[in-house]
């Protein structure tokens, strides 16, 4: 990460790209060391996640305590980076 070099890598006489990002084991990494795309990425997720618990969240059949069971094994896993 985060390295440059001028000569171009090759592995079997095959020239390999360099990347501006990839995603691993779902987690975008850049070619600048930075976070900011992967963390953006989980926030957009977890608000993905939070919108769909609407009907969970204000309905009165269920209990507070499941209702913070359910945002946090949907919302705060991804997050988290559990949503694999």
């Amino acid at each position: 990460m985060n390295c440059r070099r001028d000569e171009q890598l090759c592995i079997n006489d095959q020239l390999i790209e360099d990347l501006e990002s990839v995603t691993y084991l779902g987690a975008i990494m850049d070619n600048g060391g930075g976070s900011e795309a992967d963390i953006k990425r989980r926030l957009e997720l977890a608000s993905q996640a939070f919108a769909m618990l609407g009907k969970i969240w204000r309905s009165a059949n269920f209990s507070t305590k499941t209702k913070i069971r359910v945002f946090n094994s949907n919302v705060m896993a991804v997050l988290y980076g559990d949503e694999m």
